[in-house]
């Protein structure tokens, strides 16, 4: 938060977005940054999970539970206006029972995530989970990443629905193939629109019309002269 705090106060760079934050330290303080200033900070949050089973994520040494992760979600959620969420995700853990993957796919879908990273455990020479003994059949692994990595695209297409009829801010990337532009929302999600056209790295506020297969459809309505952002992140 305090160097956050920083960037703003001390540069002008107009869009500053975050990377995978460890739940733990996403403090509230760095939440009402992101209250204060959703025009310079992106209204994006990941935060790995890993398990939603408190049990699991006791053998994974992690230093949160499933109750502190969704507190955490739902306050960043309540303060941030449409920010998009995401986490990562582990299946297939050693000891990882039916139960424990159930209580993975409540968090998922709780209403709290838009998107998974879904990963399949897989051992790493001298690690305390190498040594473990519980380990979980591979089909059984493959079954579980299959099962979250469906919901993930049934929440991401949900978080890319609920954007139209919404004016969302874009950096402008470039042209697809159909020779419309380009961009990232500060939501972190990829749009394509109609229009003049626009510098690269430059900003542009844009009218979400529709939403279809990963990708939002949108008009221009204003844009930021690049000359007045001297550097994006």
């Amino acid at each position: 938060a305090h160097l956050c705090r920083m960037i703003l106060e001390e540069t002008s760079i107009g869009r500053l977005r975050l990377s995978s934050i460890e739940p733990q330290t996403f403090r509230d303080e760095l939440i009402d940054l992101f209250h204060a200033h959703p025009d310079r900070i992106c209204r994006y949050a990941h935060l790995p999970l890993q398990s939603g089973s408190s049990r699991i994520l006791r053998l994974m040494q992690r230093p949160y539970d499933q109750p502190t992760y969704l507190r955490k979600l739902a306050s960043i959620k309540e303060s941030v206006d449409n920010v998009v969420t995401g986490a990562d995700v582990i299946v297939g853990f050693p000891g990882e029972t039916p139960a424990d993957f159930d209580e993975t796919c409540k968090v998922v879908e709780s209403g709290l995530l838009d998107y998974l990273h879904v990963f399949s455990y897989s051992d790493r020479s001298g690690t305390p989970a190498s040594q473990m003994k519980e380990k979980i059949d591979p089909m059984v692994v493959k079954e579980r990443n299959a099962h979250l990595t469906r919901i993930s695209h049934t929440l991401r297409t949900r978080a890319y629905q609920r954007q139209v009829g919404k004016a969302l801010r874009a950096v402008v990337q470039g042209r697809d193939s159909s020779g419309l532009q380009t961009g990232i929302t500060d939501n972190f999600l990829n749009v394509r629109f109609h229009g003049q056209q626009h510098v690269p790295r430059s900003l542009v506020t844009l009218d979400i019309t529709s939403a279809e297969n990963d990708m939002l459809t949108g008009k221009v309505i204003t844009t930021l002269d690049i000359a007045s952002v001297k550097t994006m992140v």
